[in-house]
């Protein structure tokens, strides 16, 4: 799979998993949208013991550790700004652009949870609304 560099990773999730806490102390998502068999993805995890947030886009070759600059959910869409170091990483990825429009409630509420425990404390602006 060849792995462009963009400016926006817009990606429309048919696979969502929201996670608050788990038994090692992570919060997490991860979006995934599979197309003519490859897999495209998103994740983003925070260790909630040294506060540390890892996001990754399709492959672990395009990762960084922290260098988000802020995080909205707004209008059916999760947004992701990155600073120029993380989006560097990312190759070249300096907004991600998850489309949430059509997501049932329960996924909604559950990918909510997971930002508000993901970026708490964190000096992160989060918006929801």
């Amino acid at each position: 799979m060849e792995l462009t560099q963009q400016r926006v990773y817009d990606i429309r999730p048919a696979e969502v998993v929201a996670v608050e806490r788990d038994d090692e102390n992570l919060a997490y998502l991860w979006f995934a949208d599979p197309r003519q068999g490859e897999v495209r993805y998103v994740s983003l995890a925070r260790s909630l013991s040294n506060g540390s947030i890892h996001a990754e886009r399709d492959d672990q070759k395009w990762c960084c550790y922290d260098g988000i600059t802020a995080v909205e959910l707004r209008g059916g869409q999760l947004l992701v700004h990155f600073d120029p170091t993380a989006a560097g990483q990312l190759g070249g990825v300096e907004l991600v652009r998850v489309d949430c429009q059509g997501m049932n409630e329960e996924t909604l509420e559950r990918i909510e949870h997971a930002l508000r425990a993901m970026f708490a404390d964190s000096g992160i602006p989060l918006t929801m609304s």
